[in-house]
């Protein structure tokens, strides 16, 4: 209880510092992230690591901010408590919409929204198609798709690789698929899935697959419970590690065989992009900006949601082909290099910042 109540003071406290740093240093571009260290936050500081001529702070709160252009870096900053949470009326606003769900609770405020914001940005064209649905008009979307630091997601050689392998403790004999997504319900155990980020799926094919294959699950991230105990009842083989920083992921891709993105629905995952970088093959449900980047057959594989046989059979022609696996990892360090965070925040710039200027 005194924990609780000490978080809840220091927040408080942390709010009102941001609000009088938001009032007296002016900047061009204010992007809102939630008091979290999410990779909405990690988006903003790579847009702000990388604007050229333009001064961008990353913020807790759109308050005391005056004249200026304000992002919301998601979209559930805006409609927090299910209200419209409007900046002062002498800003300018955009604001990033990842992925629509059909109980999306803020669907219904979309309407009154529309009236303020500015822009809207979304990182695919799924997306895109589902924001003209609920009457978001056209020339106030714009799709600009994430991007990462490539430098941060090296593809290191074999003997390195092998060596991350030891050091984790993996076994050397078996073929490493990971998934890496927090994808339980809430942030204790997560034994109740969280159906949008399909762990259902993806412990439906790590199953079949176990029945043939020599296989080895790699987990990372909070409130695995969930597909940590159908690997156990299931008596895969698994580890799970706790990673005291994000910036220790990029160690972990470097471990792995095979990666599987088995999600109902999603903006990016910006996990795409870094697999692709750190020449992981990747297959992927069509989401997101996975439906935009991978090219079945050439720098991954792309399946239809919930088809659980596509997934299992394109993972077996993985495991069993080699030649296969490099042609795809090549083509995926190729195709990776248009989305450097460098290009990204120049494009970010052109469509937005001189938009709203």
């Amino acid at each position: 209880m005194r924990f609780k109540l000490a978080n809840r003071i220091k927040n408080i406290f942390k709010k009102n510092i941001q609000v009088i740093s938001n009032y007296f240093c002016k900047k061009d571009l204010y992007y809102i992230v939630e008091n979290a260290d999410w990779v909405v936050k990690q988006i903003g500081l790579n847009l702000r690591n990388n604007l050229k001529g333009v001064s961008c702070a990353i913020s807790y709160t759109y308050l005391g901010i005056r004249n200026s252009i304000v992002h919301y870096g998601c979209q559930y900053i805006l409609f927090e408590k299910n209200k419209l949470n409007l900046p002062h009326k002498g800003n300018k606003i955009a604001v990033t919409l990842y992925h629509v769900a059909c109980d999306d609770t803020y669907l219904g405020l979309i309407p009154q929204a529309v009236k303020f914001v500015d822009l809207w940005h979304t990182t695919c064209k799924l997306t895109k198609e589902k924001m003209l649905r609920l009457g978001i008009p056209d020339n106030k979307i714009v799709l600009i798709p994430l991007g990462i630091t490539l430098k941060n997601f090296p593809r290191l050689d074999n003997a390195a690789r092998e060596n991350i392998k030891s050091r984790l403790r993996l076994p050397k004999n078996r073929f490493i698929i990971g998934s890496f997504q927090k994808d339980g319900v809430g942030w204790g155990k997560g034994l109740e899935p969280k159906l949008i980020k399909g762990p259902d799926i993806f412990c439906d094919a790590v199953e079949r697959l176990a029945k043939k294959y020599d296989i080895f699950v790699l987990l990372t991230g909070p409130s695995r419970g969930y597909v940590r105990r159908r690997l156990d009842k299931a008596h895969i083989p698994y580890s799970h590690h706790y990673l005291m920083s994000s910036d220790d992921i990029s160690i972990y891709y470097q471990a792995l065989d095979l990666y599987l993105v088995t999600s109902r629905g999603e903006g990016g995952p910006l996990a795409v992009l870094e697999l692709l970088a750190s020449g992981v093959p990747l297959i992927a449900t069509r989401v997101g900006m996975a439906a935009d980047i991978i090219k079945d057959g050439e720098n991954g594989f792309i399946v239809d949601i919930e088809q659980t046989d596509q997934i299992v059979a394109k993972a077996a022609r993985l495991i069993e082909d080699k030649d296969l696996r490099d042609k795809i990892i090549f083509n995926g360090l190729q195709d990776i290099r248009l989305y450097d965070s460098a290009n990204i925040a120049k494009e970010y710039k052109e469509k937005i910042v001189q938009r709203l200027r």
